[in-house]
């Protein structure tokens, strides 16, 4: 599959706005300062653009059975959910004091799993004991829908999945299920979608002209800037989904191409390990910053931002590349490009 640099610049993009938003959650600025930079969010809608996108370009043009690609996605994200999960029971039960989020045996077995729970302090929210990983309990249940898909002929491998996601957003947006029902039936889910059309049309050919993509670009960041006030969870694909889509179009459908940056480009690969270490790093600077009463203004969100940055890069370089390294050739299938889960994912 062509590697579509594009895409990992969105990557490190959508990994940056989630920490930035993280980060200014802990701070003592103005709650209207803060309620404008919660676009940071909105990285998990293009993560999960991303995903649709590159989950249809790694698979459209090979024969992959369902067995090799839930390996190969259990290989991509299991390992380092799994640690870090771990790493926050052992702080759970050895400093409880230290965390905000309590659990039970339930809970921690479901965020194992990557099945939504609610979490035991917000039964309102489906929150793991990794708080990110709500984002990784929708992708793998995208990946079971996709990996079904697989069994199909390929002329219909697409339409079963647009009919099977957009049933289950009908029935949320209809029925409005309460509990896990709502959440896996959330409107979230056609942004899975509309990357699997934008793969689509990638690969007919479609591309944009350089003005209009900068149009689309510059037009999605001030519809994320203009309509936050009116956002809410509910119509979160609309105020944020769709000029995530604008964000995404803007880019990777640029005709010519794109101007090489190492650097973004790495990050843009390492945003799984950013995504996920975040949540640690972003903690312990706050706590250390209580501790040495240091303010919580605008520096502390930058050094914060770049300790977070620098953790997530050692993770990737030291932990995720490693284990990836180690158990890839093991599997039978091999996606053959760095595929971000969050990262959406948001990650």
């Amino acid at each position: 599959m062509l590697v579509v640099v594009q895409v990992q610049y969105l990557r490190a993009l959508a990994a940056f706005g989630v920490i930035f938003f993280h980060a200014f959650g802990y701070t003592t600025l103005d709650v209207v300062l803060q309620e404008k930079v919660k676009i940071g969010a909105a990285g998990v809608d293009l993560f999960f653009i991303i995903s649709g996108f590159v989950m249809y370009l790694s698979t459209v043009d090979r024969q992959i059975g369902t067995a090799a690609f839930y390996k190969a996605r259990l290989i991509r994200v299991v390992p380092l959910y799994w640690l870090a999960t771990s790493l926050a029971v052992a702080i759970f039960v050895a400093a409880p004091q230290l965390t905000n989020h309590p659990s039970t045996w339930q809970h921690i077995l479901s965020s194992y799993l990557f099945v939504a729970h609610p979490d035991p302090s917000r039964p309102d929210l489906f929150w793991p004991i990794v708080v990110p990983g709500w984002t990784l309990n929708y992708e793998m249940f995208f990946y079971l829908l996709f990996g079904l898909s697989l069994l199909l002929p390929k002329r219909a491998q697409i339409p079963n999945l647009a009919v099977t996601i957009g049933g289950l957003v009908a029935i949320g947006l209809i029925a409005h299920p309460p509990g896990i029902a709502g959440f896996y039936t959330h409107s979230l889910l056609l942004e899975f979608l509309l990357g699997l059309l934008f793969g689509a049309l990638y690969r007919k050919g479609v591309r944009l002209d350089g003005r209009l993509c900068l149009s689309l670009s510059a037009l999605a960041l001030l519809s994320l800037l203009l309509l936050q006030p009116y956002f809410s969870e509910q119509s979160r694909v609309i105020f944020w989904g769709i000029p995530a889509a604008m964000l995404f179009c803007g880019s990777v459908f640029a005709k010519g191409s794109p101007m090489r940056l190492p650097i973004v480009e790495y990050l843009g690969a390492a945003s799984y390990s950013l995504y996920l270490s975040q949540f640690f790093s972003l903690k312990v600077f706050e706590i250390a910053a209580r501790i040495l009463n240091l303010p919580r203004g605008l520096m502390f969100v930058l050094v914060s931002v770049t300790l977070a940055i620098i953790v997530g890069v050692l993770v990737y370089a030291f932990i995720e590349v490693p284990i990836t390294r180690l158990l890839k050739p093991r599997a039978r299938l091999s996606l053959q490009e760095k595929v971000s889960p969050v990262t959406s994912a948001a990650g």
